[in-house]
């Protein structure tokens, strides 16, 4: 009898969340001779968070009703939820019927990594510091995940590949902690090469040999660039769009470019890009390489189709899914699907997990929901079912409940993003 049949809850976990401790806290990761740089950053850092809340504040002021006021306490209630210890984040995710977690960088503001992103860091910082940064947050990753073995892996910071034995350094660190399971990398800019480029084959050879899969989460590469984006008032608006075409972008290069041939234990994840896009790429793929046999340059050669190169090499944090994603399984890959509930983000399904799962896999086998909630996280990142099952069987959402149709939305079910709403009927 398989471990889904005898439990008659599920193992729900979710393949997308997010971690982060105040960024003082990071101070002690930092190595010595960078932290007068860091100090320097933290106060321009603490000073952007304030112009972030003063001008979010006066955005949703601005509206003057009472349900934004509620709703601008909720988004700054739930940014505070997931900057506890990891105990503290279990308990709360436990309430919502999760439990385990794949936990990417940011949970927010406050938490951006050393030299990272936004809010006072960013391009001023030399490149060796913003590696100083990204050094200090996996190591405290780490130590957090570490906190919760098998309920937590954290995904490394890889801030650039233009150095691959410095990526390579960071993949077999990471692969050594024990307690992270991949890297995302935020490489795709004017300095780098495209992913398609052999040049990459060392660190596809190390993520492989560590099993460490490499990560684009939504945002991937996300940077304003005046040549693609402009400088005017929308330019940011031009930026954010590009963000999700070069999220999927990757798929592309690492099929065409042979990486998935030359390196068939290599996993890429596509995570928080929603899934329904998948089929439609594919697609693409398959006939721009139909084309390349009338290109006397052709392309390399490779013995699968993209769609079994996707079965086989991929995976998609489906962040989180809608219902159209849903029927869409088969086309997509039912064996490549991972929920994800964002946690803690104001768009992500907490505190409401269980209702969304009603809402999305109405109609749909439970094994296949299993499948979708946690064995495929299993096999992508490691997760040990056996140690989750005893966890499940007391907060884990029961299948009939979750075979139960949904027919009233909890209060607040969706207020910061339309992701999880986009209505597909």
């Amino acid at each position: 009898m398989t471990l889904h049949a005898q439990l008659d809850r599920y193992i729900v976990i979710s393949a997308d969340t997010h971690g982060g401790t105040p960024a003082a806290g990071y101070r002690s990761y930092v190595d010595p001779k960078f932290r007068d740089d860091f100090d320097r950053w933290l106060q321009g850092h603490q000073e952007g968070i304030e112009r972030f809340r003063e001008s979010l504040s006066a955005s949703f002021r601005a509206k003057r009703t009472l349900e934004h006021e509620e709703e601008l306490q909720l988004f700054w209630d739930k940014q505070k939820i997931g900057i506890g210890t990891a105990a503290e984040r279990l308990k709360i995710q436990e309430e919502d019927g999760v439990v385990a977690g794949v936990v990417y960088p940011v949970a927010a503001p406050e938490t951006v990594q050393p030299f990272g992103f936004g809010f006072g860091g960013g391009k001023e910082w030399s490149r060796e510091l913003v590696w100083a940064g990204a050094r200090a947050y996996n190591r405290w990753l780490a130590d957090y995940c570490a906190e919760a073995p098998h309920r937590l892996f954290g995904i490394a910071v890889i801030p650039d590949l233009l150095d691959l034995d410095q990526a390579i350094e960071e993949v077999n660190w990471a692969a050594g902690s024990g307690s992270l399971r991949g890297g995302v990398t935020f490489s795709v800019d004017h300095r780098t090469a495209p992913l398609n480029d052999r040049r990459y084959d060392p660190f596809w050879g190390a993520l492989e040999a560590n099993r460490q899969a490499v990560n684009m989460h939504f945002g991937f590469g996300r940077f304003h660039d005046p040549h693609l984006h402009g400088e005017g008032p929308d330019s940011s608006y031009m930026a954010t769009f590009d963000a999700e075409w070069q999220g999927y972008r990757p798929l592309a290069q690492l099929i065409i470019g042979g990486a998935f041939e030359r390196f068939p234990g290599l996993h890429a994840i596509f995570t928080e890009q929603s899934a329904d896009w998948v089929p439609g790429h594919l697609k693409r793929i398959t006939e721009a390489l139909a084309a390349y046999q009338y290109n006397p340059r052709g392309a390399h050669k490779l013995s699968l189709t993209p769609h079994e190169y996707w079965r086989r090499n991929c995976g998609i944090g489906a962040s989180f899914m809608a219902p159209k994603e849903a029927r869409m399984r088969e086309e997509i890959g039912v064996e490549t699907i991972m929920y994800g509930t964002d946690f803690p983000h104001p768009e992500g399904t907490y505190p409401h997990t269980v209702a969304h799962l009603r809402r999305t896999f109405e109609g749909v086998p439970s094994d296949e929901v299993q499948m979708i909630l946690s064995e495929n996280a299993a096999r992508l990142y490691g997760f040990d079912l056996e140690a989750l099952a005893p966890i499940a069987a007391r907060v884990g959402p029961p299948h009939a409940e979750v075979a139960a149709p949904l027919d009233q939305k909890p209060d607040h079910f969706h207020i910061f993003s339309n992701r999880n709403e986009r209505d597909y009927d």
